[in-house]
């Protein structure tokens, strides 16, 4: 070991207890070098509302009941007033069928499809739920658009350049359309175009009835079609569907009724029973489901068996056992099978919702399931019910749901917010089925609830983020909710507006039904849709108007991660955001990914397409439109680079009357600062990817860090300058540079003045430039009297300058050297003050490159110009102070390019940091040797030289850190000086070792922590 002479003496011994402040960085990273405090917690407060209706309760019917007792009030006996049926409410049911039309063009208003989608051009309605819609696409000029929008499913086809689609004939299962001169059929089943329909649309009968179309049908109406045979003679018209009404008026969907099921049923539907079975009487069932509507068989309270190793089943209204899950699928089978006995082929499609509650009442008194038991009934309800009741090759069409009756209370005898969000989870974990509720599609949970806000701010024993989540924001959640009352309608609305403001990516509420009673003093299902559309703002009550899934907002942009890559492409990204249901396209800047994948409304994963140095903009785009360029969307394209040097310039000085830009605006806790760099300092206005900065911070009050980064991207694991209250510190960085060819500094406490200077800017190698040459760190500058050095003794004064010799010296050679690669220290000041560095020869500049106090010893890299005879001068501005100036490298015509980086976390030696070489705290007198290469973006070979922000914390004793190429003998140089419990850093440009390897020397008697964040590399 190389006997040096200390650099670490400081007259006055400052105690900086890394970790006494607490930084929050911004949503979606993690913490920056200081470990904090969790994010705090926040109490949502719902709107009030009244208190929920008496008797909202199930009805538990004594267990000596017999069958027939419970089938004896069928024949129309009162009902009590409940929420959940008794059998004599069965009784009093009467067929809600919404009202029909025949299939017929009506007027392009209040259409169930956003003006965002579809410009209409014509309109057809072919059953009581479904509108065929035809015109031209908004977000895509000359292209024309149809959609289909049935029940609760909507679906979209584009047709490129096709100019307006029309529609000159429909029935129930097909519309035939015209664009571009030729004629289309559109399968209604899964809206899709077929590509040569002329014989499908002569079977079509015309808009007037008559026999069909004869004539045109090669060519678009009034349009000369081209020459060929005409093809068969028109067929026979096909029938149109029978509706009860010719009415073209905008129709309701049918209201969802609710089968309550009793235990006693379970004693007469077995398997196969075509007669006794009241769950659906074949033949007399004593309720008729409209088609195409929704309906929920509720069966009862979740259970867990009793001496039954992990079998967990459902108690039954009316029944003191539990009933495993299974025998609850075959009678689920009953219901449909009863149902197939009463609709034919050609019924559209039936979603039967499975249901149970999140009631307390289990099979012994008091019995409560816990959450982890609540959450594996999910599952099961899911496994054991949904998707083992088979539904395929069924005449009349079912699609099989879950239901979840979720009453929420804070009476005791409901489940609370956190058990029944696990078991909806759960049940989510085992389905398939995500986000858009068509009724079409099985496996979706339809969640619903008359009493959704109570009166306390606890939303009546729940937050109101868990009933929201319960409803909608999970992604198999639909809501359906029950609209008994007016203000049941306004809490749902709340409910609704609530996640608009607090769950952007999920948002308002799309109502796949309501459901209503035909009970007394309550709703008629007419009403329940009157009463959501008048809280929704939505007027008249249509399906077409009460939430649709497609009826959202455009696409946003969150987050993008990794939020860099290189120019050649096929960087795998995640983009966070919302809206992503149905992506047609991801861009980076204007160039479409080489593939995307959307994997679910807040998530899409893509590839990046090769792109040109610099910033872009990562945009995604639906049919709504596509997402604006604000906030962390950016990707930066990163590729090897040439430096630029510059005579140092200050162009960001936000203490206040500076004069310069930034004056007044110094970021507080939390904030951000955005400094415009192209354009200033010498900085090209054009062509510049990165930037060689001094960042200053004056004055913070309070300890914390910034961290400088691209504009335009998420802030990163990094940090650029840690400092105490009151402090006025100095870091040199290397800054990829990002929107709009600027650098944001982030400051996690306080409020912080920050000064920044410029000192050179890269730009790809074809912008010309220089290149890296690294030499063994060595010490070619020495005041300190006795030092042994060149100039020792040579302290300076106030307001005094030392010109140091830099070219020829200390293995920089005598000429070609345009810039040099400094490790600058100021020690043993007797004031506060400051250096500044400048080529000699060429005035001195509005500029600093370290700042110091009295007794402080301090080091700064610098990467200068060299002025007259390959010199550079050092000027100190008050009181004395000794200075070691350190060589680790130049530039020229020739050498290294350089590679931007992050910044990025790649090593953390404190315990329990989560980072590479956690826990492996540098002893003292001892050094650590890390492997850098594949670390924090950077490459796995080819790092001939590395640019990387070195911290020092959790620091016992006085001391210096030594740096050098791993595997090489220690230079006899500093890197870092500290005092006792200080965190402080300095950027180290120095060659790198083999696979990229660095190494530390810890030249104090304590401990001391590492920390390395990587700005770039050299190779």
């Amino acid at each position: 070991m190389v006997t040096r002479t200390p650099l670490a003496h400081a007259a006055e011994s400052r105690t900086v207890a890394h970790g006494s402040h607490r930084c929050h960085p911004p949503a979606g990273t993690r913490p920056e070098l200081r470990i904090g405090d969790p994010y705090p917690s926040h109490t949502m407060h719902p709107p009030t509302s009244p208190g929920r209706r008496p008797g909202a309760r199930a009805v538990l019917l004594p267990l000596a009941l017999s069958a027939a007792a419970l089938l004896a009030p069928l024949a129309g006996a009162p009902s009590a007033s409940s929420q959940h049926f008794s059998p004599p409410a069965v009784a009093a049911l009467t067929s809600q069928s919404a009202p029909g039309v025949a299939a017929g063009p009506v007027p392009c208003l209040d259409l169930p499809i956003s003006s965002a989608l579809i410009t209409p051009g014509s309109c057809w309605q072919v059953g009581p739920t479904t509108i065929v819609i035809a015109g031209i696409s908004p977000s895509s000029p000359g292209s024309g658009a149809v959609a289909v929008v049935s029940g609760q499913a909507q679906s979209l086809e584009l047709v490129p350049k096709s100019g307006p689609v029309s529609i000159v004939a429909a029935d129930g299962e097909a519309a035939c359309t015209v664009a571009s001169g030729r004629y289309r059929l559109l399968d209604l089943a899964d809206g899709r175009l077929g590509r040569a329909a002329a014989i499908s649309c002569r079977q079509l009968p015309s808009p007037s009835g008559a026999a069909g179309i004869s004539t045109g049908l090669n060519s678009a109406p009034g349009a000369a079609g081209p020459a060929g045979p005409a093809g068969p003679a028109p067929g026979p018209p096909v029938s149109l569907t029978s509706y009860s009404t010719s009415s073209s008026a905008a129709v309701p969907p049918s209201a969802s009724p609710s089968y309550y099921e009793y235990y006693s049923y379970l004693a007469s539907c077995g398997s196969g029973s075509t007669t006794n079975c009241p769950i659906y009487v074949q033949g007399q069932d004593t309720y008729s489901p409209s088609p195409a509507g929704l309906v929920v068989l509720d069966f009862g309270a979740p259970c867990y068996v009793v001496n039954a190793q992990n079998v967990y089943g459902t108690q039954m209204f009316g029944g003191g056992v539990c009933v495993p899950d299974s025998q609850i699928a075959g009678l689920v089978g009953e219901w449909i099978s009863g149902y197939e006995s009463d609709h034919g082929p050609g019924t559209p499609s039936l979603t039967l919702g499975v249901g149970t509650s999140n009631s307390l009442t289990g099979v012994d008194p008091g019995y409560t399931l816990t959450d982890a038991q609540l959450q594996v009934t999910g599952q099961d309800w899911y496994q054991q019910v949904v998707a083992a009741t088979n539904t395929s090759q069924l005449a009349a069409p079912v699609a099989l749901w879950g239901a979840n009756d979720m009453e929420q209370s804070s009476d005791g005898n409901w489940y609370g917010g956190t058990a029944t969000v696990g078991w909806v989870q759960a049940y989510a974990s085992a389905s398939p089925a995500r986000y858009t509720c068509s009724l079409t599609q099985p496996g979706f949970l339809a969640d619903y609830g008359d009493d959704v806000l109570g009166a306390s701010s606890s939303a009546d024993g729940w937050t109101v983020s868990q009933v929201y989540q319960v409803a909608w924001g999970i992604p198999v959640a639909c809501a359906l909710p029950e609209i008994y009352v007016p203000q049941n309608a306004t809490e749902w609305q709340a409910l609704s507006q609530w996640g608009v403001q607090n769950a952007p990516s999920t948002g308002a509420i799309t109502f796949t039904g309501v459901m209503t009673t035909t009970e007394s003093g309550y709703n008629t299902p007419t009403e329940g849709w009157d009463q959501l559309a008048q809280a929704t703002g939505q007027s008249p009550p249509t399906l077409t108007n009460i939430g649709w899934s497609l009826q959202g907002q455009p696409p946003q942009v969150a987050l993008v991660t990794p939020s860099q890559g290189p120019a050649a492409g096929g960087t795998s990204v995640t983009i966070t955001g919302s809206n992503f249901l149905g992506t047609q396209q991801v861009f980076f800047g204007g160039s479409p990914a080489a593939s995307f994948t959307v994997v679910s409304a807040t998530e899409v994963t893509a590839t990046a397409p090769p792109g040109t140095p610099g910033f872009v903009d990562v945009s995604v785009e639906t049919a709504l439109g596509a997402s604006s360029a604000q906030g962390t969307d950016g990707f930066v394209y990163l590729a090897a680079a040439a430096y630029h040097p510059l005579q140092p310039a200050r162009i960001e000085d936000t203490r206040p009357g500076s004069g310069l830009p930034g004056s007044s605006a110094a970021p507080g806790p939390g904030g951000v600062l955005d400094v415009q760099v192209a354009g200033a300092g010498g900085v090209p206005q054009t062509g510049a990817t990165a930037v060689l900065v001094n960042l200053t911070v004056v004055g913070p009050t309070a300890p914390g860090y910034v961290v400088a980064y691209p504009a335009g991207v998420a802030t990163p694991l990094a940090s650029t300058v840690d400092f105490q209250a009151g402090d006025t510190k100095a870091n040199l960085a290397v800054v990829t540079l990002g929107r709009g060819g600027q650098f944001s500094v982030y400051n996690c406490a306080g409020t912080t003045q920050v000064v920044v200077d410029v000192e050179g800017w890269y730009g790809p190698a074809s912008s010309g430039g220089e290149l890296f040459n690294p030499v063994a760190p060595q010490r070619i500058a020495d005041t300190r009297p006795g030092s042994g050095h060149p100039y020792a003794g040579q302290t300076l004064s106030p307001g005094g300058a030392l010109t140091v010799q830099v070219a020829g010296v200390g293995g920089i050679p005598a000429t070609g050297a345009d810039a040099v690669v400094m490790n600058v220290t100021a020690a043993d000041a007797t004031a506060p003050s400051f250096l500044t560095l400048y080529p000699a020869g060429a005035a001195r500049p509005l500029a600093s490159n370290l700042n110091f106090t009295a007794g402080q010893t301090v080091a700064n890299q610098v990467v200068m110009p060299l002025g007259t005879g390959g010199a550079v001068t050092v000027y100190n501005a008050q009181g004395s102070v000794d200075v070691i100036v350190d060589v680790a490298g130049w530039y020229g015509a020739g050498g290294l390019a350089f590679h931007p980086l992050g910044p990025a976390r790649a090593v953390d030696t404190r315990p329990g940091s989560g980072e590479p070489y956690a826990g492996q705290t540098l002893q003292p007198g001892k050094s650590l040797t890390v492997q850098l290469a594949g670390l924090a973006g950077l490459p796995t070979s080819g790092i001939s030289g590395l640019a990387v922000n070195v911290t020092v914390t959790d620091t016992g004793a006085t001391g210096d850190l030594q740096v050098g190429p791993g595997g090489q003998p220690l230079p006899d140089t500093s890197e870092v000086n500290w005092a006792p419990g200080e965190t402080t850093e300095n950027l180290v440009i120095l060659e790198a070792g083999s696979s990229g390897s660095l190494t530390f020397y810890d030249g104090s008697s304590g401990t001391v922590d590492l920390v390395v964040d990587v700005y770039g590399w050299y190779g």
